[in-house]
């Protein structure tokens, strides 16, 4: 498992990086996405009184001490996935003894859970409503 939990960046940085780029992580460690987490923080990342943001970002990266070998292989993927995010990156690696890692995982549910939003057209909402909005909206913009 390893997490990695992201500063200076916004959380929806981290959503957007956890769905395209959680394979390509997982894969460099010889893991599987589902064994990867991103934390997306509020942590903002302030340097001569000035945040951050998009300019240097900074990542803690836990996993088991194991995979230490790896380390430059993952840091050349988080190189690629987050010079799209900024300028400057620095990774700061936490290894963990793989015993002192526990996950708990209930078997009554799905592993994660997923947003699923499904968006059905079924022709204008206002439409028996309103049918004369759009008779008056002309005239207005003439007077």
């Amino acid at each position: 498992m390893v997490i990695i939990k992201i500063y200076s960046q916004d959380v929806y940085v981290a959503a957007e990086i956890s769905v395209k780029y959680a394979d390509e992580i997982a894969k460099s460690l010889g893991l599987t996405k589902e064994d990867v987490f991103i934390i997306g923080s509020d942590g903002a990342l302030i340097a001569e009184g000035v945040d951050q943001v998009s300019w240097f970002t900074y990542l803690e990266v836990s996993l088991p001490a194991n995979l230490k070998h790896k380390q430059d292989a993952l840091s050349k993927v988080l190189l690629e996935v987050f010079s799209n995010y900024g300028v400057h990156l620095m990774i700061k690696y936490d290894y963990v003894q793989k015993e002192n890692i526990v996950k708990i995982l209930n078997p009554d549910f799905k592993v994660f859970n997923e947003t699923m939003v499904e968006v059905y057209s079924h022709g204008n909402y206002y439409e028996d409503e309103n049918e004369d909005l759009d008779e008056d909206w002309d005239d207005e913009e003439d007077e």
